[in-house]
């Protein structure tokens, strides 16, 4: 078949970010012909774009950091994605009218607008529930915050309605969020992500003692939530219960406030992104993941 590819931001390990249809591509490419239809958030290494050409027929790619700001530098990265995906539905319709595609693959809910209109069959990763964690979220909002949030709950929301009914071909990332989503009782796929279970097993029989460890990207919300959480709260009852207690929080880009938060604390690691997570977890002798409100 030939597949037009569409997805929110460039899927490869050597881009931050979700990797989930780096996955998928290369494996489908094994069968069928690809395009790719990427919308670009993060800078993307030579390397990356060339190994997802050898899997693919074309690649299309509409960088946000592309549209130039105006004389008075005042467009807001939300301005400049909205135009972004103006910019991207109108070379779709001009593809797709230059050329026959089977399906279309789509995962991204930001870039509904593509495929509102798209007569040719849809296949829809919804993946996570987006509203259920924004709905969560409101429950451990500030009462300031409680506005914005709730507007973006009803964007969501309003999103995954027409998600729905553009197609019958959906699947989701767990069956957690399918039922937020549609029910339960609801036959529509799930496809969770992979887990290499052979990347680590412990070698250390006697961890280091009264170590607890989380890992994540931190400066999604959810994980520094999570991570605030662990410093705030659980640190100062575990210091007075334990002897010299260890906190290590373990993943790539924590935000200005995380890392201020850690450097107040000795028994507190920030590590920012590392090369192997292997060694961290090793120490642990407790992993973690107080999440209040997410989704996936």
């Amino acid at each position: 078949m030939k597949i037009l590819y569409i997805i929110p931001d460039f899927h490869h390990p050597l881009v931050p970010g979700s990797h989930r249809h780096y996955h998928f591509i290369k494996e489908l490419s094994k069968r069928h012909k690809i395009t790719l239809f990427s919308l670009v958030q993060k800078a993307v290494p030579n390397a990356a774009l060339k190994e997802m050409r050898t899997y693919t027929q074309k690649i299309h790619m509409f960088s946000v950091a592309d549209v130039k700001e105006n004389t008075n530098s005042r467009l807001s990265k939300e301005m400049q994605l909205r135009e972004t995906i103006r910019q991207m539905h109108e070379a779709f319709r001009a593809l797709t009218l230059a050329e026959s595609f089977d399906v279309v693959m789509f995962h991204g809910k930001i870039l509904y607008p593509l495929i509102a209109d798209c007569d040719i069959p849809v296949v829809i990763d919804f993946c996570d529930a987006t509203s259920m964690r924004l709905q969560i979220q409101m429950r451990h909002e500030s009462v300031r915050k409680l506005p914005l949030r709730f507007t973006r709950y009803l964007i969501a929301k309003k999103n995954e309605k027409n998600l729905l009914r553009k197609s019958d071909q959906v699947a989701f990332i767990s069956a957690r969020d399918r039922s937020a989503i549609v029910g339960p009782g609801s036959r529509l796929s799930v496809v969770p992500n992979g887990v290499d279970l052979d990347f680590w097993t412990p070698k250390q029989r006697r961890p280091e003692p009264h170590t607890i460890a989380m890992t994540g990207v931190m400066n999604y919300q959810p994980n520094e939530d999570a991570a605030m959480i662990l410093i705030r709260k659980i640190m100062p009852v575990l210091r007075q219960q334990l002897e010299n207690p260890r906190l290590l929080l373990i993943g790539r880009s924590p935000t200005p406030a995380l890392e201020k938060e850690g450097a107040l604390h000795d028994d507190v690691t920030v590590t920012g992104f590392v090369d192997d997570v292997r060694p961290y977890l090793e120490q642990a002798s407790v992993f973690v993941a107080p999440i209040y409100f997410a989704s996936g």
